[in-house]
């Protein structure tokens, strides 16, 4: 039976004061950079019991408007591709 892919999300990187650390294209890019698993990055951005992933707070970009990045552009183009995928 072939697995089911679901879209990939845009995933933010915070740290505990959520200023935005990285973007990442999806949780999976997340893991490869950071070696968190996918699993802990999707219960913290799905709002599940974890509030934090080895000590990072994790959201997904469609979903934090309160993202600080400082170029207006960046950010719109990330949401943009966010919501095309």
């Amino acid at each position: 039976m072939a697995s089911k892919r679901l879209p990939k999300k845009t995933v933010v990187q915070m740290d505990m004061n959520d200023d935005t650390i990285e973007i990442y294209a999806s949780g999976y890019e997340a893991h490869i950079m950071t070696g968190i698993t996918p699993s802990n990055i999707s219960d913290v951005c799905n709002h599940r019991k974890k509030k934090t992933a080895k000590g990072y707070k994790w959201r997904f970009l469609n979903e934090y408007d309160n993202i600080k990045i400082n170029d207006e552009e960046i950010l719109n183009s990330l949401r943009s591709n966010d919501e095309v995928s």
